[in-house]
């Protein structure tokens, strides 16, 4: 299980670079639910690794880049929409260097239930902001939704830089000295666990 969860994260990245080179070429319709199935597959991954217990480094980090290369990937062609779009992007960009910093200095990590909010206000102002583009809708219901995943992306990061600066340096980070410390590191749901801040 561990292995199908971690190609169903995988799956998400290459998916992406997939739809991104047949935007042009397929029916506007099917883009939209190419677009909703591949953010199902975020769903689907934390729900298998939570419900079987098997989540690992390599999922989380996985994950988080998955997210991002579908959310920048998905925004870049609605700046036509509004320059707005181009701060959403800096917003995700930003979130992204908050968890690497904080990664590289050993600090532990959490899954906000905020952050999860915002993948939902992302999901629904990139479907919208389509919508629009292929003339489905007003630009107006777009904007809503984008006004509120600012507000959403915003929180995130003071939510997040709070918790990071609260924490002192891990100072008995796992060190990788070898090829099997770096799958011991990626793969091992216990030490993965470990690392976690629980709510």
């Amino acid at each position: 299980m561990k292995i199908l969860t971690n190609l169903i994260t995988t799956s998400r990245l290459f998916l992406t670079i997939v739809l991104m080179c047949l935007y042009e070429s397929i029916p506007n319709y099917l883009f939209l639910i190419f677009v909703a199935l591949i953010f199902s597959t975020d769903f689907i991954d934390g729900k298998l690794a939570r419900g079987f217990h098997v989540e690992t480094f390599y999922g989380s980090l996985m994950d988080t880049v998955a997210d991002k290369v579908l959310n920048i990937a998905l925004l870049l062609p609605l700046i036509k929409i509004t320059k707005w779009f181009y701060l959403l992007l800096a917003l995700e960009v930003t979130i992204l260097l908050v968890n690497t910093i904080g990664t590289i200095h050993g600090k532990k990590t959490r899954s906000l239930f905020l952050g999860k909010v915002k993948m939902w206000f992302i999901f629904f102002t990139i479907i919208l902001g389509y919508a629009t583009i292929f003339d489905y809708l007003k630009n107006i219901y777009a904007l809503i939704t984008l006004v509120l995943t600012i507000i959403c992306e915003v929180i995130v990061i003071i939510d997040y830089i709070i918790f990071l600066l609260k924490q002192e340096k891990n100072t008995n980070r796992f060190k990788i000295k070898s090829f099997d410390d770096l799958k011991y590191f990626l793969f091992d749901t216990d030490y993965y666990k470990s690392t976690l801040v629980k709510k």
